[in-house]
């Protein structure tokens, strides 16, 4: 009996170092590339450092003390949060309505897929670009096409009130056929026979959508709604691409100031103290969202 047991130690041991052996190149780069310069950003807000000459010297938590009367800082805090209150809604719903409209069985619905998924897989430096260009006020397409409509001509990016509007739906254009497919991986694992079942009791296709889709997307709307709210927070290439954080500050989102901060004013120690605040509240929102998500099914039980 004891050999049998040592045996049977000896191959769950076996087993286990064959996984870890497998996961050991995934661990390696995480911690090279994520954990290591983690623990540096966060040694860094402590320190007064010049990028140029390599001279550091400890500040304690100065940097910290004076994030509260860094005006600029602030209000990069504020463009975020208006810009992630934006894009947030606004994509996932128009994300779910376009997955259901394209899971649809008729004919060429894949090449629709195919169409609406490829601003997903371009650079955004590019789509970038390529909307700067749209919003151009003499000759860019959007302003030409609201002209037959009798409409603007509008400053879009050169007005304090339109630029981050301009700047969220470019993002949004970018990203939301990625989050698309992924709710048309949840309508597919809606089970069949909840939908004949709806169509025998005379539901009707709105009626379905808002009865039977939306709950079973629930889990996957919580998924988008978090990945999309993290990702609004960290953009920068937008605000640097298209606006340099203009006019005024309206589009200086917070990841795009720590950047200037960093790299332009060789303000380190300063900016990789608020590198440490925004992850903290990126943390925060999250952990948030996924306990509002476990209350609500405690609820739902």
């Amino acid at each position: 009996m004891t050999n049998l047991n040592n045996r049977r130690i000896g191959k769950t041991v076996m087993e286990n170092f064959q996984g870890y052996l497998f996961i050991l190149p995934a661990l390696v780069i995480i911690g090279v590339f994520f954990i290591y310069p983690a623990i540096e950003l966060f040694s860094l807000a402590y320190t007064d450092y010049n990028l140029m000459s390599g001279k550091m010297s400890f500040v304690g938590f100065a940097n910290f003390k004076a994030l509260p009367d860094n005006g600029d800082f602030l209000n990069s805090l504020v463009v975020t949060f208006k810009l992630a209150l934006f894009i947030v809604p606004v994509q996932t719903i128009i994300s779910m309505i376009m997955a259901v409209f394209v899971n649809q069985k008729l004919q060429g619905m894949k090449l629709f897929r195919t169409i609406y998924f490829i601003p997903a897989i371009t650079s955004f430096v590019a789509v970038a670009i390529m909307w700067k260009q749209i919003y151009n006020p003499t000759f860019g397409l959007a302003n030409s096409v609201l002209s037959l409509l009798n409409l603007g001509p509008f400053q879009f990016l050169s007005s304090k009130s339109q630029a981050l509007i301009a700047v969220g739906i470019t993002c949004i254009w970018k990203s939301w056929g990625y989050f698309m497919v992924i709710f048309i991986s949840g309508l597919q694992e809606i089970p069949r026979e909840v939908q004949e079942a709806s169509y025998i009791d005379g539901a009707n296709n709105i009626q379905r959508f808002f009865h039977i889709t939306i709950p079973m997307l629930r889990k996957v709307t919580i998924f988008v709604v978090i990945i999309t709210t993290m990702d609004a927070i960290k953009l920068f290439i937008p605000s640097f691409t298209m606006t340099a954080g203009g006019p005024l500050g309206s589009t200086d989102t917070a990841v795009h100031y720590i950047w200037r901060q960093a790299f332009r004013l060789q303000q380190v120690g300063p900016a990789t103290a608020m590198s440490t605040v925004l992850f903290l509240i990126i943390i925060i929102i999250t952990f948030l969202q996924f306990k509002i998500d476990g209350r609500n099914n405690e609820e739902g039980r």
